[in-house]
């Protein structure tokens, strides 16, 4: 959306489809692993996406052990 002045008020964003093609391990420890994930029906640049492999709940906070 933009507001009066032409500037944008939220990013665009949308939701596909993906599949997690496998699972990447840190050089360091202590750093988190990434999951590189394959995106259906994304553009040439945006088909893999690697992203930390980390487990949150949904207020994005680490469960407890």
């Amino acid at each position: 959306m933009y507001d009066p002045k032409g500037a944008m008020t939220e990013k665009p964003s949308s939701t596909r489809p993906g599949t997690v093609e496998k699972i990447i391990k840190s050089p360091f420890p202590g750093e988190p692993e990434k999951a590189q994930i394959a995106v259906e029906g994304a553009d040439h640049l945006y088909k893999e996406l690697r992203v930390e492999n980390s487990l949150t709940d949904d207020t994005a906070l680490t469960p407890a052990s």
